[in-house]
């Protein structure tokens, strides 16, 4: 009798084996390596690239008032290599951003140029956002 209930309970373990096991490597590999892989909004950052300019007329075409509507001008770092960054309460996760407008008062370069720059990121929730990911440097 005893060998009857140890063939039971060894075939029950052997049908949970499987599922206990897939979701142990699913732990292990979607953990703490994917997420440090990723920054977060508000998180102070150096990233390098190539500036460039962007200029983007009002989105309905209409162009109201001359000095502001005739085109939006943007900062941008492309970045060498893709950006990661989680979601928080106001933006969404942005899983590979190539592009990060700048908003950096004290960087002059010219269009193509490279570019390191360190500042705090964040999400692009208002209107103005040209780029899902903003870089604001300090000073």
């Amino acid at each position: 009798m005893t060998s009857g209930v140890w063939t039971v309970r060894s075939r029950a373990a052997f049908r949970l084996a499987p599922t206990i096991l897939a979701a142990l490597m699913l732990a292990a590999w979607s953990g703490p390596s994917s997420a440090a892989a990723c920054f977060r909004y508000g998180e102070i950052v150096t990233l390098t690239g190539h500036y460039a300019v962007q200029v983007q007329p009002p989105k309905d075409g209409i162009v109201r008032d001359v000095r502001n509507d005739a085109g939006r001008r943007a900062d941008l770092l492309v970045l060498d290599t893709p950006l990661c960054v989680d979601s928080d309460a106001l933006s969404n996760a942005v899983s590979a951003a190539t592009t990060i407008q700048l908003h950096c008062p004290a960087i002059v370069a010219s269009d193509g140029s490279a570019l390191s720059a360190t500042g705090r990121l964040l999400g692009a929730f208002t209107g103005n956002g040209h780029t899902p990911v903003l870089l604001v440097c300090q000073g």
